[in-house]
């Protein structure tokens, strides 16, 4: 489960291309907090430039971001069995997704979720 958790982590925060060097389980936690933090800065410089949030917005979308990885969090530590974690961890990615297009609004958030798939698929595809 706390590879899944993981996992929506990235989702949240997006994949960039510097992950693919190797694998996430091989670097240390300074790595990961560094790369985490130069995921959430191009998510925010894409959410500025691109889509053309305003800087309220932008901290809108990393309160949410946070909230929701604090849900995934205590679902992994107290959620019960898999598939009610599962299911609990399905709920909370729709409220988010939810949140997030209110704050953007329909179109910027779909602009966003191909984003983040595009950026996630390449960076699987590397990854292997």
């Amino acid at each position: 489960m706390r590879h899944f958790v993981l996992l929506l982590m990235l989702l949240v925060l997006n994949i960039s291309q510097s992950l693919i060097a190797q694998s996430w389980d091989e670097l240390t936690d300074e790595q990961k907090v560094m790369k985490l933090q130069s995921f959430m800065q191009d998510n925010q410089r894409y959410m500025r430039e691109t889509l053309g949030l305003t800087e309220d917005q932008v901290l809108d979308v990393e309160s949410v971001n946070a909230c929701f990885l604090n849900n995934l969090d205590v679902i992994a530590n107290y959620g019960g069995s898999d598939s009610e974690r599962k299911k609990y961890a399905k709920s909370s990615v729709k409220a988010r997704q939810k949140q997030l297009q209110a704050i953007m609004g329909t179109e910027k958030f779909e602009k966003f979720q191909s984003y983040v798939s595009a950026k996630l698929q390449k960076a699987m595809a590397e990854m292997k």
